[in-house]
């Protein structure tokens, strides 16, 4: 074999093994009009890539990895990007994703929204997890919406016997499950019993930065999330606002039948119907970092009734900035910002974010002036108080500085009848 030649075979074969190591980007529309067929044809650590738009009907839903190490990412992020999977009392059962092949985080799913699924039968097997089923699986997502997905037994409801595993609104973990959601919404989902966004059946699941909104559940425990059967699950740094159980226990999470949740970092606030926190005799929540406030029938009571005072907890209003329109950042005064807790982290999912929203004056950030603020003022510059947040708001006299003057502007204000507050840059 001359050198020439055996050059030539050496370098050939180089380019064959980098070309077999090389990961693909596979385009949908552009490559393929379908998501499941880019699935299909997609091998271990490829990425498919769904360009922004509406995706609906066969192919575009009951999407499956089929054990593959695939990342499946949105150009256009979750509000552009919608898996509408269509379901209905009178069309069809289907789900956003299905994950049955032993999947890990390797899998995953970025900047989607999923909407619209739904299990509409007794007898359908799994009955749960209208967004997403997921069993002896591990996938990640992010930045992922889950809305408006439905778990009922629709007509049959009033002639059948109606159980527990019409669970999982928009999530089922089932049998060994341990997803992960990061930075994930789960609002507006519907299950007839317990878990009206995530249902958890010895499952591990963890929530980090995750909103859950207005989720619903007719028969609890868990409008939010229900953890049964030697679950254990971890919620960090998540908000809990509007969900809503009829009947039952746990307008925030649920814990039954040996398992357990640690929350951590977190708010459970404003939910209906019942408590807080549920959990039978047979299961525990750890609670830390954590404010547990407004919930229509009780905060700290039952299973966390004694942690309201232990693990650096509160019961205060967490002071959101809109929740007409469902926004849940944070004014700059509230408790579970970072500069003004115990913890000296930010509480919930979301951080301050109104701060340019502003009542002038209102150094605090209540919504409304008064005495409050200059003793806010006072506290901030003579007692190493927290600062207010936007710093325009303490500076009623608009000078750009905030000193003794502001203080007795606003004092000017409210006691004297003098001029109204003229902070800089509203």
């Amino acid at each position: 074999m001359t050198f020439y030649f055996r050059m030539t075979l050496i370098l050939s074969l180089l380019i064959v093994w980098t070309g077999i190591g090389r990961a693909s980007i596979i385009k949908v529309p552009q490559d393929f009009p379908i998501i499941q067929d880019a699935l299909d044809i997609a091998e271990g650590g490829d990425t498919v890539m769904v360009v922004a738009g509406i995706y609906t009907g066969d192919g575009n839903r009951d999407l499956n990895f089929y054990g593959k190490a695939l990342t499946m990412v949105s150009e256009g992020g979750s509000d552009l990007t919608i898996i509408d999977c269509g379901a209905g009392f009178d069309t069809v059962s289907a789900r956003g994703f299905i994950f049955e092949n032993g999947e890990d985080s390797t899998a995953s799913i970025k900047g989607f929204t999923i909407k619209n699924g739904g299990i509409f039968s007794i007898g359908h097997i799994p009955s749960g997890g209208g967004g997403a089923y997921i069993i002896n699986s591990s996938p990640l997502f992010v930045d992922c919406i889950f809305e408006n997905n439905v778990v009922d037994p629709g007509p049959k409801k009033s002639i059948a016997t109606v159980t527990e595993s019409l669970s999982g609104g928009a999530v089922l973990c089932d049998s060994n499950a341990a997803p992960y959601f990061r930075d994930c919404i789960f609002r507006n989902n519907l299950v007839w019993v317990g878990g009206g966004a995530v249902y958890c059946y010895q499952a591990a699941p963890v929530f980090d930065n995750c909103q859950f909104i207005n989720n619903f559940a007719l028969r609890g425990p868990g409008a939010a999330i229900l953890c049964d059967s030697l679950s254990d699950a971890a919620v960090n740094s998540c908000t809990f606002y509007g969900n809503y159980v009829e009947q039952g226990y746990g307008s925030g999470i649920g814990c039954r039948s040996g398992s357990h949740i640690s929350l951590t970092s977190s708010i459970i606030a404003y939910n209906l119907g019942t408590d807080a926190v549920y959990c039978d005799s047979t299961s525990g929540v750890d609670v830390f970092c954590s404010n547990l406030y407004g919930n229509s029938d009780g905060d700290w009571t039952g299973c966390v009734a004694s942690l309201n005072d232990s693990n650096s907890n509160m019961c205060m209003d967490p002071v959101f900035c809109d929740t007409a329109a469902a926004d849940l950042h944070l004014a700059a005064a509230s408790p579970c910002a970072p500069l003004n807790n115990m913890c000296g982290c930010l509480v919930g999912a979301l951080p301050v974010g109104c701060m340019w929203e502003y009542v002038c004056g209102d150094a605090n950030g209540s919504g409304s002036v008064n005495l409050l603020d200059v003793t806010f003022i006072i506290g901030y510059l003579y007692k190493n108080g927290p600062a207010p947040e936007p710093e325009g708001a303490a500076d009623p006299d608009g000078s750009g500085n905030i000193d003794l003057l502001d203080i007795t502007f606003l004092i000017d204000y409210l006691y004297r009848g003098g001029t109204p507050p003229i902070c800089p840059n509203r």
